[in-house]
């Protein structure tokens, strides 16, 4: 971890895991930047993921300027993308609990992501949720 953690990272090769925090290409992408986590050092990179991060009004812009950011991390190899999770839990209405999320507009609840291993504050009701 702390040749990870160093800056520039001293890692050469490494598996690291990474969730999204948020439903943002920002999010993971921002990792990669001189700046980020992996302090991979590429200034049309940087510059990119900089820019579009904070891009509003333009959402095709944006979406294409994180789009030629990700192909420069992956022709330069900055990461290699070996294998991707995909989780999802679906709740029942009588799951409670404060790291469950409320439903969205389409009624579907789920784990706040971060908080699922605190199955302490989860239990089964038999109360309608209010």
């Amino acid at each position: 971890m702390a040749a990870l953690n160093a800056r520039p990272t001293g890692l050469a090769f490494g598996a690291v895991s990474h969730g999204m925090d948020f439903l943002d290409a920002s999010n993971l992408l921002g990792i990669w930047v001189s700046t980020g986590r992996h302090t991979w050092p590429n200034p049309e990179c940087d510059r990119l993921v900089g820019e579009a991060g904070s891009l509003v009004g333009d959402p095709e812009r944006r979406d294409r300027m994180f789009r030629d950011a990700r192909e420069i991390l992956a022709d330069a190899v900055g990461g290699a993308f070996i294998a991707h999770r995909l989780q999802g839990n679906l709740v029942q209405p009588w799951i409670q609990g404060d790291t469950i999320r409320e439903p969205d507009s389409h009624g579907i609840a789920d784990v706040h992501f971060g908080d699922d291993t605190v199955i302490s504050n989860i239990c089964v009701s038999t109360a309608k949720k209010q």
